[in-house]
């Protein structure tokens, strides 16, 4: 009878030990999968608190489409102008108008870019039929955008070659591309100082294919003789153009802005 006894309590304490195994594995697999829980919300916390690296957009694509699309627009204004001579100021804005917004077409397919091109160039040839000059106040510019939009204006008034200004522009650029503000409210005007830097190259270059458009009826000095005042209506009106389509997904609006402002 001991016997039995003393079998049973071995029996009873190999299933007592077996249990007490398996309920400390549990107890080790909750801590362990606790643990790792805890690493992974802290390493998502960690990685939230880390800025973002903003994915580099080469701005100088802007200023290539600029001077593509005026290259464009003198071709369709040649053509034009060899089959309709008298033409009028009307039939100039709108010729423009259609060329660009053709343009913006080759390069983006989608509805909402050819939307934006659209909207911006009926702005801006409603403004120019009525005398009256498209500016940064016809679209909402921040503070900062405002401040450096300035800045842009200032550099294109200074005195200097044309070697003096490109140079300075691009200070101005790399200074902007180091301030710490998102990308989208920096977008128009690193947009604009593209355009600018293309523009004073295409105008000092092809301004008397231009004037020839005209029987040379017109001379630089008509125009003011200042490659600098192109550059800031170009500028303006990518930046212009760019606000209305929205920071980083304002190519469309940049471009025909600019472009439609130039010609």
């Amino acid at each position: 009878y001991s016997f039995k006894i003393s079998k049973k309590k071995k029996i009873g304490l190999g299933k007592l030990k077996h249990k007490t195994q398996i309920i400390m594995k549990k107890i080790t697999l909750f801590f362990l999968t606790f643990s790792l829980i805890v690493i992974s919300s802290c390493e998502k916390e960690n990685d939230s608190n880390k800025p973002e690296i903003e994915t580099s957009i080469d701005y100088s694509e802007y200023g290539k489409l600029h001077n593509e699309a005026l290259g464009l627009i003198f071709q369709d204004l040649k053509s034009e102008i060899k089959i309709n001579k008298k033409m009028s100021k009307g039939d100039y804005f709108e010729l423009i108008a259609s060329s660009t917004n053709n343009f913006v077409e080759t390069k983006y397919n989608d509805k909402r870019s050819i939307d934006i091109s659209k909207n911006v160039i009926s702005i801006m040839k409603s403004n120019f039929i009525n005398s009256k000059k498209t500016s940064t106040e016809d679209f909402s510019l921040t503070p900062y955008q405002e401040k450096n939009f300035q800045k842009m204006n200032t550099i294109l008034e200074e005195d200097g070659d044309l070697k003096f200004h490109q140079d300075r522009l691009t200070e101005l650029k790399l200074q902007i591309e180091s301030d710490n503000i998102d990308s989208d409210e920096k977008a128009p005007i690193l947009i604009g100082i593209s355009v600018a830097q293309y523009s004073l190259d295409y105008w000092n270059e092809n301004i008397e294919n231009w004037i020839a458009l005209s029987d040379n009826k017109y001379s630089w000095s008509d125009l003011g003789s200042d490659l600098l005042d192109m550059a800031k209506y170009d500028a303006g009106g990518a930046v212009v153009g760019a606000v209305a389509g929205a920071g980083v997904l304002s190519a469309p609006g940049a471009v025909a802005g600019g472009a439609y402002a130039s010609a």
